[in-house]
């Protein structure tokens, strides 16, 4: 793949990377049936219709991969064009797959090449500490008065050492699930203890994730379980 593509070529398909955002953010947020109204918008790319169209129509994954495949082969694009195609098979595949818009932009930025894609991931500190201010005052204004559930009352008393050591043994949909039902100060908590990119990603998900008190109740127990495990080990002080 390597010096197939001139600087121009690279420069050319970098509104591809903000249509497949665009598309990413509206079948999460609407979901991937709401692509279908906005296929006929791609008359000009018929590759992009295309995929859009395979999609919607609930086609698997690997069946999508292949068909897509095939026509970049069999129609033997090269240079702008070969880029150009090559990323909206990896986006679209990407969106049928429920990734993060942020992980898939990083995906896309990457066929542009090392230092735009690190452009990207470097969104300066600033920046994502008023994404963060924004989303928790967004918490705290929807928070309601509730009694403290254990799980709000120990993560409480933990240090932040001891939360990072936590963390580090909780899956990532664990802790999406666990949070939805946390108390404001809970979920400040946690998010503080997190790399400022993960809490990026963790408040995209939040955002769009739709879950039960129940499961939510369910994954609290789960982490509180890696938490008795840390304390019978002797990492953790039991609180």
């Amino acid at each position: 793949m390597k010096g197939k593509y001139s600087e121009e070529d690279k420069k050319r398909c970098i509104p591809v990377i903000q249509q497949i955002i665009e598309l990413s953010n509206i079948s999460r947020m609407e979901g991937v049936l709401a692509l279908e109204e906005r296929i006929s918008l791609y008359d000009a790319d018929p590759l992009l219709q295309l995929a859009i169209s395979l999609v919607v129509d609930g086609i698997d994954p690997l069946l999508v991969k292949g068909i897509l495949e095939n026509i970049l082969i069999t129609e033997a694009y090269e240079g702008y064009d070969l880029l150009k195609a090559s990323m909206i098979i990896e986006g679209i595949l990407s969106i049928q797959a429920g990734e993060n818009p942020r992980i898939i932009e990083i995906k896309l930025a990457s066929f542009i090449g090392l230092d735009y894609t690190v452009k990207l991931v470097t969104t300066s500190e600033e920046d994502m500490q008023n994404i963060m201010n924004i989303f928790m005052d967004e918490v705290k204004s929807k928070s309601t008065p509730v009694e403290s559930r254990t799980f709000d009352l120990i993560i409480g008393k933990l240090s932040n050492r001891e939360i990072q050591m936590i963390l580090r043994e909780t899956s990532l949909p664990m802790l999406l699930n666990a949070l939805k039902t946390c108390n404001y100060e809970t979920v400040e908590k946690l998010i503080s203890n997190l790399s400022k990119r993960m809490a990026m990603f963790i408040i995209d998900e939040m955002k769009v994730l739709q879950i039960n008190n129940d499961e939510s109740i369910k994954s609290q127990d789960e982490i509180l379980s890696i938490y008795k495990k840390l304390v019978n080990a002797g990492e953790i002080i039991e609180r």
